[in-house]
């Protein structure tokens, strides 16, 4: 369940920025709504017919799992990691290159206070 959360999630953060990156000037309340329906129009699509059940604070709980995964991260230790983790080795990797670049975004964006990021 948690894998299709962070699909959807995903699916819905890469359709924003496609759009975002064709122009998204400041909006009026209108044209924020019919921003609004096209995002939802594209997830029905896409999404239609699907059981999907987005939990509350699983997001937080998902960085903190990946923090805590990338901590533990030697380079020789995915399999140990996906078993621990109940994740397969792709998304043990998958996991550490979006933790690796979170943590170069929050160096860049706050310099010297990378030790304050988990």
């Amino acid at each position: 369940m948690a894998e299709r959360y962070a699909e959807l999630l995903d699916d819905v953060a890469a359709k924003v920025a496609r759009m975002a990156r064709r122009g998204l000037p400041p909006m009026e309340d209108g044209a924020a709504k019919d921003f609004g329906r096209r995002v939802a129009d594209m997830l029905a699509e896409d999404w239609g017919g699907a059981s999907v059940y987005i939990p509350k604070n699983l997001a937080s709980r998902f960085r903190r799992r990946d923090a805590e995964l990338y901590r533990a991260f030697t380079g020789d230790n995915v399999q140990e990691l996906a078993q621990k983790y109940g994740l397969t080795q792709q998304r043990i990797y998958a996991i550490i290159k979006a933790e690796r670049a979170r943590r170069a975004r929050a160096q860049l964006t706050f310099p010297g206070l990378s030790g304050m990021f988990p």
